[in-house]
């Protein structure tokens, strides 16, 4: 009979164990994250510096905003 009693109260311990039930499909993401990225600096002063720093601009935004659509889109 003690054993019936201990394993009862194992049970319930067990089932009220947990404060914050564990749903499925969540993720924990850091919010900086979901940011926006920061600018490329412009290094010089001449047409060549600008056409690189227009390349490196878009290509810094595109590749890091893909990254955050993803994210944003996972948190739905």
């Amino acid at each position: 009979m003690l054993s019936r009693t201990i394993l009862t109260g194992l049970l319930a311990a067990s089932l009220t164990g947990c404060s914050t039930p564990y749903k499925a499909g969540e993720t924990a993401l850091d919010p900086a994250l979901l940011e926006e990225c920061p600018l490329p600096v412009l290094t010089g002063n001449t047409n060549a510096a600008l056409a690189d720093y227009a390349v490196r601009l878009e290509q810094a935004l595109a590749a890091c905003n893909a990254d955050k659509r993803i994210l944003r889109e996972r948190l739905r």
